[in-house]
This record gives C-alpha cells, structure tokens and sequence, in this order.
C-alpha cells in the first residue's frame, strides 16, 4: 500500500536529531510493513501533491 505524508510543519531543532522529520516519525509508528511511501512537504510549498497515486494519506 502506497501511503502519502503531508508535511506540515517543521519538527523543533532540539528533537530533530533524534526523532528526524514529521515523515520519519511516521514511518516509525507505522514500523516495517508492506507499506511504501511517498513524502509531500508542504510546509514550505515545494512539493505538488498527488493523492492520486496514493492509497492512504497522513
């Protein structure tokens, strides 16, 4: 299953360096299914999003 990450925010320097961006902390939670992803961030405006070719969206 393809599911799509909408990044909307930006994780605080100080917990970045363990934890990484929104999106990671998601593929963590979601752990080693059969999932793939497909990252949108859309904090900053630069990714043009295709929920489209996603099944699901975060």
């Amino acid at each position: 299953m393809k599911i799509g990450i909408l990044q909307t925010g930006i994780v605080p320097e100080d917990l970045s360096p363990n934890y990484g961006e929104y999106p990671d902390m998601f593929k963590t939670f979601l752990g080693e299914h059969d999932f793939e992803f497909k990252d949108y961030s859309v904090v900053n405006g630069t990714s043009q999003i295709q929920l489209r070719n996603v099944m699901a969206g975060l």
